[in-house]
């Protein structure tokens, strides 16, 4: 039992992580396809369901965000409360987008097709896209964390260092794109950069995050966990 406890924990916050790319993932699905739909095809159904997802992306957000700084906090606390004032001001801006798309569907009901609703969706798509600038700036701090965490094996500091960094690039890439092409259609470079937060992920998952107040190298825990009496 105390081991999977022990298990449980340290995983907490790649399981928030798991959690925070889902409901990202469906609440831009449901927004998009739920404002398109038309009644007669329970659109604003599916418009709820993203609205509600939004709002669990951003307390998960938060979570991870704390469950973060709980652990790197002691270490490398400058680097933690940066990583902590990024997510802040990225949930503001996550909250004034759910605000303002929760509004058609309060003065609409079911017709969420007219030119009002558009015009506010086009207006929370604002608050969206200057959200995206700090997606990717909570990334920077992240992934200098993890490349000065000396508890990790020195092959994988950078290897998460460098995924971090690929996946910030592409949403500042994105944000750029919103501030001086707006309305542009292509692909966003998040559809090519999203692996660098899947490689964090899948370490969080499988290795988890180890909480500590001392910090530790890789070597010396290493050496401890395989018995040795060396103080």
């Amino acid at each position: 039992m105390a081991n999977a406890v022990t298990f449980l924990k340290n995983r907490a916050a790649g399981l928030l992580y798991l959690g925070l790319a889902a409901t990202g993932f469906y609440s831009q699905f449901a927004l998009e396809r739920g404002s398109m739909a038309s009644p007669e095809r329970n659109g604003s159904l599916l418009y709820a369901s993203g609205l509600l997802s939004l709002l669990l992306m951003n307390v998960i957000w938060l979570l991870l965000a704390y469950a973060l700084m709980r652990i790197y906090g002691g270490r490398m606390k400058t680097l933690a409360h940066l990583l902590m004032l990024s997510v802040l001001g990225g949930s503001a801006l996550v909250s004034g987008t759910l605000l303002l798309r929760s509004i058609p569907l309060y003065l609409y009901g079911t017709d969420l097709s007219g030119e009002a609703p558009l015009v506010i969706g086009r207006i929370a798509g604002a608050a969206g896209g200057w959200a995206g600038f700090f997606y990717s700036l909570w990334l920077i701090p992240l992934a200098l964390l993890f490349l000065r965490d000396r508890s990790l094996p020195p092959p994988i500091r950078p290897i998460l260092f460098l995924s971090l960094l690929t996946a910030s690039a592409g949403y500042l890439w994105d944000f750029l794109l919103f501030l001086f092409r707006p309305g542009e259609n292509s692909p966003g470079m998040t559809d090519y950069t999203f692996w660098g937060e899947v490689v964090l992920l899948l370490w969080l998952l499988l290795r988890g995050a180890q909480d500590g107040g001392e910090e530790r190298t890789y070597g010396r825990r290493h050496h401890t966990e395989f018995g040795s009496s060396d103080p």
